[in-house]
C-alpha cells in the first residue's frame, strides 16, 4: 500500500514518524514522509491512493475541503495529534472543540489516541464517531526505548564535566515578542489571550531566573532546550553572555539512559517533561505566579516549586549529595500515554493499517514525477526568494546517510529497507524486493 506521513514541524516529528515509517515498509508498503505539499499531491489526485496520516483534523473549512478530496482520490484518512492535549488544562472545552469535530470525523477512518485519557473523552464527547478512536500511543514515545534511543540521543558540543541545569523552554521567545495590546487584535478567542498574558509572565521569571543561576553557580552549566517553533538567534539575544549557557537547539531531544544526568530540568507545561520524567530523571515545575494555566499534566507530575530561593536550596542540596527526586508518578503516565512502557505505537499503527490493505491502495507512484515535481518546487522557490519554513528545514543527503547507518542498527530487519531521498522536503521508504 501507498503510506502518505505528513510532517509540520521538522525537528519535533521528523524522526519519530520516520521510524513508524520504517516499521510499515516492512510490511511491504511504500511511504513517504513530507511536509503539507506531499498531501496536496494527493488531493490532487498526482498520487495515487492510500493510507494518509494527518497531525490533526482541526474544525477549519480548509481542512475539512482536503478531507473531501483524500475521499475523492479513494484515500484511507487516519490522524494522531501530536498535542494529545495533554498540555491543556480542560481537554473538553479548549482541546477538543480546536482539534475535533463530528464533520472532520466523518471523513476521517482511524483517529489515533495517545492513552485512555484522550480516548476516553475522545469517545464521549464524539460518540457518533466512537469506534473510529483507537489506543495507540504516540510514535514519539517509541523513541525513548533504549534500542532507539542509544541511536539517537543528542551529542554535545562541549566535554566539560560540569554539572549542568536544563531549561525547557514553551514558547518563551514566541510570548515574549509581542510588544503591545495592539499586537493582540489577531487573537481573537479570550483563552489565547489568557494564555498570552500567562505565557509572557512565566517567560520574564523564567529569564531572571537564568540569569541569577549564572551569577550564583559559576560551576555550573545552563543548558536552554529551545522549543522548534523558536529561534536560536533570538534567544541569544535575550539571555546573558556567558561561557557556561548552552543551547540545545530545536530538536527532539532524546534521552539516553547511559547520559550524564543534568542537576534538575526545569520547566512549566511542557510535553518533553514527560520525556524526561519517563526516564526517571529529577523534574521541576517551576510556577513563579499563580495561575490555573498551571494546572498541565506536565505539571502536575513535576516536583513543583513557587520561587527562586526554593530552586536555590534543592540545586544546593543536589550538589552536596547527588540525589534523586523521589519519582512516583509511573503509573498514572501510563494512563495518559499507552506506548510508555511496554507497549510500541509504530508496531500498534501499523497493524491498524495493514487492516485496510487493498489492490486499490497498492498502485505505484512515479518516483520519477515525484522528484521533477521537488526539483521544480526548489526552482520555484529560489526563483522567488522564498525561504525555507522554520518548521521544515529541507533534508540533506548527509542527513539520510546517516539516518540509514543508524536505523540499520536498531533493528537487524531494516537493514532490508531503500529509503531515498526524492526532494528537499520528501522521503521515500521501502522494502527491498
Amino acid at each position: 500500500m501507498n503510506i502518505y506521513i505528513k510532517v509540520e514541524i521538522k525537528e519535533r516529528e521528523f524522526l519519530s514518524r520516520f521510524i513508524l515509517g520504517a516499521y510499515t515498509a516492512l510490511k511491504g508498503n511504500e511511504v513517504y514522509i513530507g511536509d503539507d505539499e506531499l498531501l496536496q499531491l494527493v488531493e490532487k489526485k498526482q498520487l495515487n491512493p492510500g493510507i494518509i496520516l494527518e497531525k490533526s483534523i482541526p474544525p477549519k473549512k480548509s481542512r475539512i475541503n482536503q478531507l473531501k478530496n483524500y475521499k475523492k482520490n479513494k484515500c484511507i484518512i487516519t490522524s494522531l495529534d501530536e498535542e494529545g492535549g495533554l498540555a491543556t488544562i480542560d481537554y473538553k472545552k479548549n482541546f477538543a472543540p480546536r482539534r475535533f469535530s463530528n464533520k472532520t470525523l466523518l471523513y476521517t477512518d482511524m483517529v489515533f489516541c495517545w492513552g485512555r485519557y484522550d480516548y476516553n473523552l475522545n469517545k464521549k464527547l464524539f460518540p457518533r464517531h466512537k469506534k473510529k478512536f483507537l489506543i495507540t500511543g504516540n510514535p514519539r514515545y517509541d523513541l525513548l526505548k533504549e534500542k532507539i534511543s542509544h541511536q539517537f540521543s543528542n551529542k554535545h558540543d562541549y566535554s566539560i564535566k560540569k554539572k549542568r541545569i536544563v531549561i525547557i523552554s514553551s514558547l518563551m521567545i514566541q510570548a515574549l515578542k509581542r510588544e503591545s495590546m495592539a499586537s493582540l487584535s489577531s487573537l481573537k478567542n479570550n483563552y489565547f489571550k489568557e494564555r498570552y498574558f500567562f505565557r509572557k509572565s512565566i517567560s520574564d521569571n523564567y529569564l531572571k531566573l537564568i540569569n541569577n543561576i549564572t551569577k550564583l553557580y559559576k560551576d555550573l552549566i545552563v543548558e536552554i532546550w529551545i522549543h522548534p517553533k523558536e529561534s536560536l538567534k533570538k534567544w541569544k539575544a535575550i539571555v546573558p553572555k556567558s561561557k557556561n549557557i548552552k543551547f540545545t537547539e530545536g530538536k527532539k531531544f532524546i534521552l539516553n539512559d547511559n547520559y550524564n544526568d543534568a542537576l534538575i530540568y526545569i520547566h512549566n507545561g511542557s510535553l518533553m517533561a514527560f520525556d524526561v520524567l519517563l526516564k526517571k530523571k529529577n523534574v521541576v515545575s517551576f510556577q513563579p505566579i499563580k495561575h490555573r494555566l498551571n494546572k498541565t499534566f506536565p505539571n502536575k507530575f513535576s516536583k513543583i516549586i513557587y520561587n527562586e530561593k526554593q530552586i536555590f536550596l534543592l540545586i544546593d542540596k543536589l550538589i552536596k549529595k547527588n540525589n534523586k527526586i523521589n519519582f512516583n508518578y509511573e503509573n498514572k503516565i501510563n494512563k495518559l500515554i499507552n506506548n510508555s512502557k511496554n507497549f510500541d505505537a509504530c508496531e500498534m499503527i501499523t497493524s491498524h493499517w495493514q487492516r485496510y490493505q487493498s489492490n486499490s491502495l497498492e498502485k505505484k507512484n512515479r518516483a520519477l514525477f515525484l522528484k521533477i515535481k521537488n526539483k521544480i518546487r526548489l526552482f520555484r522557490q529560489s526563483i522567488n526568494y522564498i525561504i525555507y519554513n522554520n518548521k521544515f528545514a529541507p533534508f540533506t543527503t548527509n542527513e539520510i546517510s546517516i539516518l540509514k547507518k543508524k536505523i540499520k542498527k536498531i533493528e537487524p530487519r531494516f537493514a532490508k529497507l531503500d529509503i531515498k531521498l526524492l526532494g528537499p522536503k520528501l522521503i521515500s521508504l521501502r522494502k527491498n524486493d
